[in-house]
């Protein structure tokens, strides 16, 4: 039967063998999310250079550090948001036989059976995408006012304002930063979070216990204890 992950090594790390259409569904996922993310970067960008406790007003000398700010606190808050999200689903699913919460029981998963993965229901991806995109927008905002606070706190004290200020002051064209800041050091970044949101979000085969006998694993899970 089709499995997203076949536990072949010997610590039980696994060998990804997502069908294309489940992978590309997953993908199209985390853009939407990337996507929710950069609009709620920009507003909280186009607040931060505006406080009135800062003495930067520039709006590119505070987007990387408000990047970095949303990825260090909002990627891990919406990653626990989600989790939550499907945990409540599974409650009102399992104790209160709502089966219309199966849908984001579990993200990546997007039939009742695994061995039919390879034709999704596109309504449950539809509903895992707008999950996900609300989960992103509500981090992003949350998470968003780390900065702001440090900066009425802590003021240039914040490791936000050096960032800032050292953006600021950096004796490059407005160009190379916005080239560099905005552009390199942004995709790359986004790299790493497309890849640890979907080491998180991806529906997996759970390992069984009994697997130390050589057999294959049976019991469908997730990455980290049926996270969406």
């Amino acid at each position: 039967d089709l499995r997203r992950y076949h536990f072949t090594k010997p610590d039980g790390s696994p060998k990804e063998d997502r069908p294309p259409i489940v992978f590309m569904l997953d993908l199209s996922k985390l853009g939407a999310g990337q996507g929710v993310g950069w609009a709620v970067n920009l507003l909280n960008t186009h607040r931060n250079s505006s406080l009135h406790h800062s003495d930067i007003h520039d709006p590119l000398s505070w987007y990387f550090p408000t990047f970095l700010a949303d990825e260090l606190f909002a990627v891990p808050l919406g990653v626990a948001m989600g989790r939550l999200l499907c945990c409540t689903a599974r409650y009102l699913r399992d104790t209160h036989q709502l089966s219309d919460f199966d849908c984001l029981a579990r993200f990546g998963r997007y039939q009742r059976e695994p061995a039919a993965e390879s034709s999704p229901r596109i309504r449950w991806w539809f509903a895992q995408l707008v999950a996900w995109a609300l989960c992103v927008a509500v981090s992003r905002y949350i998470g968003g006012l780390i900065l702001p606070t440090l900066e009425v706190l802590i003021g240039p004290y914040s490791p936000f304002h050096m960032m800032a200020h050292f953006i600021a002051r950096l004796q490059w064209s407005c160009a190379a930063k916005r080239y560099f800041f905005a552009g390199f050091l942004r995709v790359t970044l986004d790299i790493v979070e497309i890849t640890v949101v979907d080491f998180f979000n991806k529906f997996v085969q759970a390992k069984r216990q009994d697997q130390a006998e050589g057999t294959e694993p049976l019991i469908a899970g997730d990455r980290l204890a049926n996270y969406s």
